[in-house]
């Protein structure tokens, strides 16, 4: 009973957000049987759940966070190197900050 009271409290949450907010912005990564893996930044549309990879480039991707107008991606490439990155939705180009 708590387990559909919790589904439908959250359920309830996510369908009362605008449509921009319904999508979620993660880092995740698929291992390869062979060569180098690099956690890409990946994108989840709660309303449809179509599940989208938006980066592919040879460098990790942690900690994204998106701008406020939800442009430009903002990520950091490891946890030594911490060099801050903007990845722009609309050009796919990731810049150094």
């Amino acid at each position: 009973m708590l387990r559909l009271v919790v589904f439908a409290i959250v359920y309830l949450g996510l369908n009362s957000l605008p449509a921009a907010a319904q999508i979620f912005i993660y880092s995740g990564r698929e291992y390869l049987q062979q060569g180098q893996n690099w956690a890409q930044i990946r994108e989840v549309d709660l309303a449809t759940n179509r599940k989208t990879q938006l980066t592919t480039s040879a460098r990790h991707h942690w900690k994204p966070w998106c701008s406020p107008d939800n442009k430009f991606i903002l990520f950091t490439t490891g946890a030594i190197d911490k060099t801050l990155y903007r990845f722009d939705r609309v050009t796919n180009r990731e810049t150094p900050v």
